[in-house]
């Protein structure tokens, strides 16, 4: 695995780029920069079609625990009188603590600036939105691009787990565990998906993202690919056989991660690691999940 990486964080680019993704200005389009075509472009074939998104998240790793742990403590350090986190030195010492939710914090800021809402699967503008947050994270100077590839997928089983199973089974480096979380995940995607009483046909962009946390390193994953669903008849089928899942995986460099760039983003923001996995996995709608939830398959 590459682990080249800068030698610092200029704290400059990191004060602007947390301006361009304040929270407060949700909604935004960014555009899009030449230093990221490449993968924009891959983006977009591997988004091709899709009307609606279905989204997930997972936090994985030997040290997902302790993560979360340390998140929470620095959830419980958040100044009370409604004061900036950014001036509260128990604060940002306990933030400086939870490098995953730094991580996340800036994830979650992407996400809103760009407009991208895994809560609301049926927006129109979600898609799209979705490639100015991927746009949004790659140009973040705290997170390092260690992987940027696409892989199309021929399935031809009439099973739908079989194509769960192939997406989890591209995830490297993670622990069999990991990788059961993962397919869980991707199961919860397809249940939103069709679930959801609205939607009967729709092409939906599944996008599962999990943050690994293991042996000092934060690692983020995002595999995402457009699945055409059908619900007929409380079955859900799929015409599909071709596949391309566009995986990207990005190391945040914890190495850089010290008072004064967790005190740049607390300037802005804060984002808990359970708010987080909350705020980035679509719910199922109105049919409860495994009451008269639709058979997942291939149509024949």
């Amino acid at each position: 695995m590459n682990r080249n990486t800068q030698n610092k964080v200029d704290v400059k680019s990191l004060e602007a780029w947390c301006q361009s993704n304040n929270p407060l200005r949700q909604g935004l389009r960014h555009t899009q920069t030449r230093k990221h075509l490449t993968l924009l472009e891959n983006t977009l074939e591997a988004t091709d079609g899709s009307s609606y998104t279905v989204s997930n998240a997972a936090l994985v790793g030997n040290e997902a625990a302790s993560a979360r742990s340390s998140s929470l403590q620095a959830k419980m350090n958040l100044p009370s009188d409604g004061s900036n986190p950014s001036t509260s030195n128990p604060f940002i010492q306990a933030f400086v603590n939870a490098p995953a939710a730094g991580a996340t914090t800036m994830l979650d800021m992407a996400r809103m600036a760009s407009g991208f809402d895994p809560l609301d699967p049926t927006n129109i503008d979600n898609v799209s939105a979705f490639h100015a947050y991927l746009n949004e994270v790659s140009n973040n100077p705290m997170f390092f691009l260690e992987m940027a590839d696409r892989r199309t997928l021929k399935i031809r089983e009439q099973d739908f787990s079989r194509l769960i199973n192939t997406i989890a089974d591209l995830f490297e480096g993670l622990s069999t565990e990991d990788v059961v979380k993962i397919k869980e995940g991707l199961t919860n995607l397809a249940e939103a998906a069709t679930s959801t009483k609205d939607i009967r046909q729709s092409t939906d962009l599944f996008a599962q993202s999990a943050v690994e946390v293991d042996g000092g390193e934060i690692t983020l994953y995002l595999y995402y690919s457009s699945v055409a669903m059908i619900v007929h008849n409380g079955k859900s089928t799929t015409q599909q056989t071709d596949y391309t899942v566009m995986m990207t995986r990005l190391r945040f460099q914890r190495e850089f991660w010290n008072e004064i760039t967790a005190g740049v983003v607390a300037q802005h923001h804060f984002k808990d690691l359970f708010d987080w996995l909350e705020g980035n996995s679509t719910k199922v709608g109105d049919d409860q999940p495994g009451v008269n939830q639709p058979k997942l398959c291939f149509k024949a």
